[in-house]
C-alpha cells in the first residue's frame, strides 16, 4: 500500500517514499533537516532509486535594463516556478531530470529560459526569461519590463500563463508604467516574481525616485528548508529599478526589488541583476551608457534528509 504523505504550505512534512531515496548532481549541501542540490550551470539531477516529495524552485534570467532620453525601465526579473513538497505534483521518483539555466538578458535584451527537463510522470518545467526594458515600452517576459518616463506600454508578466505546471505553480507580475514628465523622467520599475514594478512619476508615492522594481520570492513563501545563502537571503526574481534623468535633481534611480534586482541610474552607473537569482538589471537614461544585465537564473531542489 502506498504511503499517504502529510505536509503543510512550506514544504516539509512527511514525504510519500518507496524504498531508499538516493540522488546526485549539482552542488549538495544541507541546512538542518533538509539536502539540498544547487545548479548555477548546466547538469543534471540523477534519482537512482526511491521517491520523494521535494520542493523544486526553477528561476530563468533576468531581463536588461532599458537606456536612452526618458528615463528608461527596469529588466523584469526571469520568471519563477516554485513547485513546495506539500503538493502532490512534487513527487519524484528514479529518472534523470535534465536542467539549463538561463542567462541574464542585456540592455534592451530578455532574458534566457531555464528548463527542468525529466521523462518521468514529474514532466518538465520551463521558466521564461525576464523582458527587457525599452524605449516607448516595457517588453513581456516571465516578469515584464517596465515602461520609459516619456509613457508608452507596460511588459506584461507571461509565467502565469505558461502551460501545465510551469504556469500552475509559476510566478511572474508585470513591469511598471510612467506619468509622464510632471516631476522629471521617471520610467517605470521592472517586474518581480510576487510584486509588480513600481510606476515613475507618482508625486509622493515613490519618494521622490523612479519606479521601484517589484519583490522577488523569499522566505515566506519558502519556509526553512531553503538556505538564506542562496539568491539575495534567500529571495530570488526581483525586478529591475528604473533609470532617471540625471540632470533633474527631483529624481533618482528606483531601487531593485528583493530577490536580486538592480538598481537604476541615481545619477551613476545602473547595477546589473545578482548572478543566479533572476533579478532584471536596472535602467539607465542617458543613450550613452548601458544599462544594466540581468541576472542569470538557477535551479534548487530541497528535501527532507
Amino acid at each position: 500500500m502506498a504511503p499517504i504523505f502529510t505536509g503543510n504550505k512550506f514544504g516539509f512534512g512527511r514525504s510519500a517514499e518507496a524504498g531508499a531515496f538516493s540522488a546526485t548532481g549539482g552542488t549538495i549541501t544541507t541546512n538542518g533537516s533538509f539536502t539540498i542540490h544547487t545548479f548555477t550551470s548546466p547538469g543534471s539531477l540523477v534519482i537512482s532509486s526511491g521517491t520523494k516529495n521535494c520542493n523544486v524552485l526553477v528561476v530563468a534570467g533576468g531581463g536588461g535594463g532599458g537606456q536612452g532620453n526618458g528615463g528608461l525601465g527596469g529588466g523584469g526579473a526571469g520568471g519563477a516556478i516554485y513547485i513546495p513538497s506539500s503538493s502532490p505534483s512534487s513527487t519524484m521518483s528514479a529518472g534523470t531530470y535534465a536542467i539549463t539555466i538561463g542567462g541574464g538578458g542585456s540592455v534592451f535584451n530578455a532574458g534566457s529560459d531555464t528548463t527542468f527537463t525529466s521523462a518521468t510522470p514529474f514532466g518538465s518545467l520551463t521558466a521564461k526569461g525576464g523582458g527587457s526594458g525599452q524605449a516607448s515600452k516595457g517588453n513581456p517576459g516571465g516578469s515584464g519590463g517596465g515602461c520609459d518616463g516619456d509613457g508608452g506600454t507596460i511588459g506584461s508578466g507571461t509565467q502565469p500563463s505558461q502551460p501545465g505546471n510551469s504556469g500552475t505553480f509559476g510566478y511572474g507580475q508585470p513591469g511598471g508604467g510612467s506619468g509622464g514628465f510632471t516631476y522629471g523622467y521617471r520610467g517605470g520599475g521592472g517586474g518581480g516574481a510576487t510584486q509588480s514594478g513600481t510606476p515613475g512619476d507618482t508625486p509622493g508615492a515613490n519618494n521622490g525616485l523612479s519606479g521601484k522594481g517589484g519583490n522577488g520570492l523569499g522566505p515566506p513563501i519558502f519556509g526553512p528548508w531553503m538556505p538564506t545563502s542562496l539568491g539575495v537571503n534567500g529571495y530570488f526574481a526581483g525586478g529591475g529599478g528604473a533609470g532617471s534623468r540625471g540632470d533633474n535633481s527631483q529624481t533618482q534611480g528606483g531601487h531593485g526589488g528583493l530577490g536580486g534586482g538592480g538598481t537604476g541610474y541615481q545619477p551613476g552607473t545602473p547595477a546589473p541583476g545578482v548572478t543566479n537569482t533572476g533579478g532584471g538589471g536596472g535602467g539607465h537614461e542617458d543613450p550613452g551608457s548601458s544599462g544594466g544585465a540581468g541576472g542569470s537564473g538557477i535551479v534548487v531542489i530541497g528535501y527532507l534528509t
